[in-house]
């Protein structure tokens, strides 16, 4: 059980002197003392402009949140160009690797055109 609250520690619950309030830490999101997190301390970001302030948070968000699915989209077409490319050239190196080794023994089970 602390190896899975260690692995998945998005919650961190502290209390924050400035504003007396509880502060909520999501690890992705930010934290209680960043200022341009939607999380964070509104003493800390335009304290006198709420509005200001959760216009920009706010994009900020959004941004994050448009941009995830964008980059875990390519991620997956990397391995899958990596994988395309690496698993054939891994077979034709097994298969040469092999072939010479077939050369060196003449008892080989192994059959090929010359």
């Amino acid at each position: 059980m602390v190896v899975v609250f260690e692995i998945l520690n998005l919650l961190v619950n502290t209390f924050s002197g400035n504003c007396e309030n509880l502060c909520v830490c999501v690890c992705i999101l930010g934290d209680h003392y960043s200022e341009l997190s939607v999380l964070g301390c509104k003493y800390r970001f335009y304290p006198d402009r709420p509005f200001k302030r959760r216009l920009i948070r706010g994009s900020i968000l959004c941004g994050k949140i448009l941009a995830a699915p964008i980059i875990l989209c390519l991620a997956v077409v990397a391995g899958a160009v990596c994988a395309g490319i690496g698993l054939p050239a891994y077979c034709c190196f097994m298969l040469v690797r092999h072939i010479k080794v077939c050369e060196k023994q003449k008892n080989c089970f192994f059959f090929y055109l010359n």
